[in-house]
């Protein structure tokens, strides 16, 4: 074994299938639209190496980790500017 690989383990398929099917589709969506997200770019990154199956399942992972970050500290997503935020607010009747 080298000193450069690194070997986490295979996928599981414990938990919930129902979060884990929506998070992957949102992972697609963010890769559809979301060409200037830094999670398109790890996407694009993993892509070349893993293929984009297990790629999309990394984004959906680093997707509910970045939201469970956000719930525990009470933040919003900072790569979201401002005036986005107030729209999405008003379009949901938050303010």
């Amino acid at each position: 074994c080298s000193g450069d690989n690194v070997h986490y383990g295979k996928l599981t398929k414990t938990g919930s299938h129902f979060i884990r099917r929506v998070m992957i589709q949102a992972a697609w969506a963010l890769i559809r639209y979301g060409k200037d997200s830094p999670l398109h770019v790890h996407y694009d990154k993993l892509k070349t190496k893993k293929g984009k199956g297990k790629a999309i399942v990394a984004v959906a992972r680093k997707m509910l980790t970045i939201m469970y970050s956000m719930v525990k500290k009470g933040e919003l997503y900072k790569y979201c500017d401002e005036k986005k935020i107030q729209t999405k607010w008003k379009k949901y009747g938050l303010v």
